[in-house]
């Protein structure tokens, strides 16, 4: 194989190897709820990505084999094609053999490190964390189709390697394992609160839900015993000095006692009558 061919071949398989990586990013980080959005308004690529987010296990070992194969492609096509340039290159100067040969290798050895790492892992990652939705729905088809023709593979892999984790005592990964912790999704509001996805008042709202479960009812709640009430025999003197004392808005009205409510007045009423 020529240089020049060596070469094509090794770009093509970076970006395959890139497409993977891309998807891996995508699954891990995209939105259910945003993607039943997309659904509700008929978008096809959207129920497909839905559909791998449910079976995101699986997906992502697809995606890994992807990587994996990928990766030992450009090793194996790499390495010679570029040691064959810098051994051309080299040989323009009057070095020792032995020399020469290690410096190729050498030289090669970072710089089809350099490549696979920027162009095939950094880059692809940066644009999947950017355009998460849109890149999503872009990739949802062709990783399906990969999916589909990988999949006795895939599942024989996955196979062995629950196995081999649960030999060692690991619990294995379940479908339910992505539910969202209260201290995550307070994470998740924080960070949303600072990138400027959602205003103060919407955080602040979410915060109080929290903060309300862990409420006693006391902390909202009168005792019976303890309200504040209006006896339906005080004079409106007593009934003056009860609002002015207990400045509430709304009273009870009793008889007898506590227990014996006859219906609720408005402290307004009482002043306009």
């Amino acid at each position: 194989m020529s240089i020049t061919s060596g070469l094509i071949l090794f770009f093509v398989i970076l970006f395959i190897a890139s497409f993977f990586v891309m998807s891996e990013y995508v699954l891990v980080r995209i939105r259910p709820s945003r993607l039943d959005f997309l659904i509700n308004n008929g978008n096809k690529q959207a129920q497909i990505l839905k559909n791998m987010t449910v079976k995101l296990d699986t997906y992502l070992s697809a995606t890994q084999l992807g990587v994996t194969i990928t990766s030992l492609g450009l090793g194996w096509l790499g390495d010679p094609t570029f040691k064959r340039i810098f051994d051309n290159l080299l040989g323009n100067f009057t070095l020792p053999r032995q020399v020469s040969t290690i410096l190729s290798f050498v030289i090669s050895f970072v710089i089809l490190t350099a490549i696979q790492v920027i162009i095939g892992e950094l880059v692809p990652k940066n644009i999947a964390i950017t355009k998460t939705e849109q890149l999503g729905l872009k990739l949802a088809r062709p990783l399906n189709s990969w999916y589909k023709v990988m999949y006795p593979l895939i599942f024989i892999l996955n196979k062995t390697a629950n196995g081999i984790s649960k030999g060692l005592g690991f619990q294995t990964f379940s479908e339910s394992d992505d539910n969202v912790s209260e201290e995550e999704l307070r994470m998740i509001m924080s960070e949303s609160l600072k990138s400027g996805e959602i205003n103060h008042e919407e955080y602040q709202y979410v915060e109080n839900v929290f903060d309300f479960d862990e409420r006693m009812a006391r902390e909202i709640m009168v005792p019976r015993t303890e309200m504040a009430v209006l006896w339906a025999e005080d004079s409106l003197e007593d009934i003056a000095a009860t609002v002015q004392k207990e400045r509430y808005t709304r009273y009870p009205v009793v008889e007898g006692d506590k227990d014996n409510i006859l219906g609720t007045i408005n402290a307004k009423e009482i002043f306009a009558a």
